[in-house]
């Protein structure tokens, strides 16, 4: 078993904030999202550590979330202003998917402590008790998700989205009643959506009763993933839980 860090204490606001220590400086407040796929630093704070970017890239000496540390770490540089000002908030970096898989990390969210823990580990080995298997598809992490009693549908598990999110064809399915239909703002565009209620939302042996969710289309995501792609796992789900992502056995719980 590799390196550790218990009990970190993060920030939740709607979404999960972790001190990151890069090249001994900081910490800087990094957006876990599952939802994304790259490593990221925002371009004012490359600037401000005087690191070397070439065509949107750098090389960080050292990276570090409490005591767990990765050597010379290659992540993406790009403008955040718009994301900071969408989250009414600094974010000085995102750590994606593909990091967390690659570093081979277990990690557990603990919304209600605010808390956050992580844990080199090793491939195999079955699902743990309780768990429910994680299908990594073209990096993103997707869940069988039962709305009302039905499905199983695939569910992207994103710690990074606020509202939980369900297809048109879901919600047509289902005969869900529909609010009135607008926008929700998100860092590129506008997408159109509207509000609904699920009466239940099941994953593995944990739900949620009465869950807001937003109607939105997924296609755009499908297609990323390579996969039918039903809805979003997002904060008004996973804030109930300590959630807890093992990459390298591929299984999610909730406790």
């Amino acid at each position: 078993m590799g390196q550790s860090t218990r009990d970190l204490p993060i920030e939740i606001a709607e979404r999960p904030y972790v001190p990151v220590m890069v090249n001994d400086t900081g910490p800087h407040p990094f957006l876990l999202d599952t939802g994304a796929l790259g490593l990221s630093l925002a371009t004012d704070v490359a600037q401000a550590l005087g690191l070397e970017v070439e065509d949107g890239w750098t090389t960080v000496r050292r990276l570090a979330i409490g005591s767990c540390r990765w050597p010379d770490v290659g992540l993406g540089v790009g403008d955040n202003s718009a994301l900071s000002s969408l989250l009414g908030r600094p974010v000085a970096g995102i750590i994606g998917s593909r990091f967390l898989a690659a570093a081979k990390l277990s990690l557990t969210i603990d919304y209600p402590s605010q808390t956050l823990s992580l844990e080199e580990g090793a491939e195999g080995g079955g699902l743990p008790p309780s768990a429910v298997g994680l299908t990594i598809a073209n990096g993103y992490p997707l869940v069988p998700g039962r709305p009302n009693g039905t499905g199983p549908y695939l569910f992207l598990l994103d710690t990074g989205a606020g509202p939980c999110l369900i297809s048109p064809a879901v919600a047509r399915s289902l005969d869900l009643p529909m609010g009135n239909r607008g926008t929700a703002r998100g860092v590129a565009d506008d997408l159109e959506s509207c509000r609904s209620v699920l009466a239940l939302l099941a994953v593995g042996d944990q739900c949620a009763a009465d869950l807001e969710v937003g109607v939105m289309d997924c296609a755009t995501i499908s297609g990323y993933a390579g996969t039918q792609v039903d809805g979003y796992l997002g904060h008004g789900f996973l804030s109930r839980f300590a959630v807890s992502v093992d990459f390298p056995r591929r299984a999610l719980s909730l406790q």
